[in-house]
């Protein structure tokens, strides 16, 4: 039994996602807990993760339709993990192993575990398939592949996001662009 604490912005939640959960919640063990924080859009900009398309509170809804973590909560603020560890009483904490050697310091109060990325695909995979889509028009192997990637209804977002945002640079003044 182990209390198990992970973080992530969650965007446009996607099989790496959900195997990362699925693992965390294999050092849980028989009675213990997974903590999820996921990021605010403000400590995402702090950080300089600009591109994030869902609102925080579509991401956390994501996360809890997952069935995976016990208790969600919203991580703010740089130096927020340390709190969390030992308000949560973490045993362990995993994260990608696209952030490997950068939560060590996390040591001194739990196990820290990176875990591989689960790999062919990302949240900027998908944003980078719904810029596609204006591309190669809305029927064709590009929507196809991101429908089989993402599913039917964050698909339908992606291709009127991608949309929206087309006709809004549409509207701009060439030499703005």
């Amino acid at each position: 039994m182990a209390n198990v604490i992970t973080y992530g912005t969650f965007d446009f939640f996607h099989d790496g996602h959900r195997r990362i959960l699925e693992r965390a919640r294999e050092f849980c063990g028989e009675g213990g807990k997974l903590f999820v924080g996921v990021t605010s859009e403000n400590y995402d900009r702090e950080r300089g993760k600009l591109n994030v398309v869902q609102s925080l509170v579509d991401r956390m809804r994501q996360v809890e339709a997952s069935g995976l973590a016990d208790e969600i909560f919203v991580e703010e603020y740089e130096g927020q993990k340390i709190e969390d560890v030992q308000r949560y009483k973490i045993d362990v904490f995993v994260i990608g192993d696209d952030w490997l050697g950068k939560y060590e310091y996390l040591k001194e109060w739990c196990r820290v575990v990176y875990l591989p990325r689960t790999k062919g695909i990302s949240s900027t995979l998908i944003r980078n398939d719904a810029r596609h889509i204006l591309r190669g028009g809305i029927v064709g192997a590009l929507q196809i592949g991101l429908l089989l990637r993402v599913g039917l209804f964050p698909a339908l977002f992606l291709m009127l996001f991608a949309i929206r945002k087309q006709n809004w640079r549409r509207s701009l003044p060439r030499n703005i662009l």
